[in-house]
């Protein structure tokens, strides 16, 4: 229920899942002549395939963020899907888990290990396109921590324990992933192409729509478009120099792999 449809009940009352999320609903229904909705039982998922799940999704988290800590120093943005991405993200959408934890995943260590620890030097000498991957780098954090470090971070992948709104942000944050280079795993192709997780076997992936799945079950989740991604002409300030004096990267990160042995997606 919405809280404009029950506010006048005396029953009323609300829980808050996330810092910025409420959920409304009635104490006594019974007294106030109101009887909710029957909502028709999720099937249980088996046994067998929660160990199979819980394992798959871990070890993708793994190596999600294996991947991250290479491409987040990147200092190009073709076609400024970077900037695009960050931009729908922060100033149209915001998402749960950076309305609850992009402010202050810096304070935790997770965020250190992920993308380092940026300096104001290194902004004031980055390039438009190594900003954006900077910013990209805090989005990151937030929501990969808010993936694979909650107590319920293993229940994100299944359809009996998980909701809507939260599938809808896994299949977004996947999706840009693998728009920018990362090569889904099994678990994540069918999460986000809102499908049911059968197991790692090919024939699986994408034949059972999830009871989660919403209208845009598509390579393209809603908030990244297609044209997104369109090739388009770099502009001069998409480009960075990449010289000594010219080194935007996240600390940590300046020690990894050099951007020049990044592949950069077609985009």
């Amino acid at each position: 229920m919405s809280e404009e449809t029950h506010a006048s009940c005396s029953g009323n009352g609300a829980c808050f899942p996330s810092k910025t999320r409420a959920t409304f609903y009635c104490t006594c229904p019974e007294s106030h002549d109101y009887v909710p909705p029957k909502s028709a039982e999720k099937p249980k998922v088996p046994v067998k395939l929660v160990r199979e799940g819980n394992i798959a999704w871990g070890t993708s988290g793994e190596l999600r963020q294996e991947w991250l800590k290479q491409r987040l120093a990147s200092r190009t943005d073709p076609g400024q899907v970077v900037l695009r991405a960050v931009t729908r993200l922060l100033a149209v959408e915001m998402p749960e888990p950076l309305s609850d934890l992009f402010g202050a995943i810096h304070r935790k260590q997770f965020y250190k290990d992920l993308v380092g620890a940026p300096k104001v030097e290194q902004v004031t000498s980055a390039s438009t396109a190594r900003l954006g991957w900077m910013l990209l780098a805090r989005v990151a954090a937030a929501i990969e921590y808010w993936l694979t470090q909650n107590s319920w971070s293993n229940y994100l992948w299944r359809s009996d324990r998980s909701s809507p709104d939260r599938f809808q942000i896994v299949a977004v944050w996947l999706a840009l992933c693998e728009q920018l280079g990362h090569t889904l795993a099994p678990i994540e192709i069918a999460l986000k192409n809102g499908v049911e997780y059968r197991g790692d076997l090919p024939a699986d992936i994408g034949t059972t729509p999830s009871s989660h799945n919403t209208d845009h079950v598509d390579d393209h989740p809603e908030g990244f478009e297609p044209e997104d991604y369109a090739d388009g002409d770099l502009d001069e300030e998409d480009v960075d120099s990449v010289d000594g004096g010219h080194d935007a990267a996240v600390t940590h990160l300046d020690e990894q792999t050099p951007d020049a042995d990044v592949q950069t997606p077609d985009v």
